[in-house]
């Protein structure tokens, strides 16, 4: 098991490090559209988990289902009731 938690850390790791280098080969513009890139993606998961929970809702009803949940986290954030976890890899 402690085989497999290295190597799993060490991929983990080596994934990092690549993402970094590219990167860090990119220029601003080419780092921001990737940026916006992976937030939609984000936010289209999201979507689609509210869709998954909640069959037969409309797409409007969706957004609007996500957007309350993102509040109430951003609520919980400024109160101090949530940290995000940091990534320590």
């Amino acid at each position: 098991m402690i085989n497999l938690q290295t190597s799993t850390l060490d991929l983990q790791r080596a994934i990092r490090r690549e993402k970094v280098m590219r990167a860090r080969s990119m220029s601003e513009e080419e780092r921001l559209v990737a940026t916006l890139d992976q937030i939609d993606s984000a936010f289209e998961w999201m979507l689609e988990g509210v869709r998954q929970e909640s069959p037969g809702v409309t797409e409007e009803q969706a957004r609007q289902i996500l957007t309350e949940r993102l509040d109430r986290q951003r609520r919980r954030e400024d109160r101090g009731l949530f940290v995000p976890a940091t990534m320590s890899v």
